[in-house]
């Protein structure tokens, strides 16, 4: 969720992110619920406790374009 613009709507729906993770094998209701983080991060809300908000991941990964 670093990467704000990976999850953003014109790429990823909540809906088609739901249907891929019950194609994964995600219960239903595990799938609801990531699909209901995904629509709070594509309304601005962030999704990490006060104390996790400034990690940094030890390694460097490509940002979107």
């Amino acid at each position: 969720m670093n990467e704000p613009d990976r999850w953003s709507r014109p790429r990823i729906s909540p809906e088609a992110f739901d249907a891929q993770c019950q194609a994964a094998g995600l219960p239903a209701d595990d799938a609801a619920t990531v699909s209901e983080f995904l629509r709070k991060a594509q309304s601005g809300r962030r999704l990490a406790p006060r104390w996790y908000r400034n990690f940094k991941f030890q390694y460097d990964y490509d940002p979107v374009v």
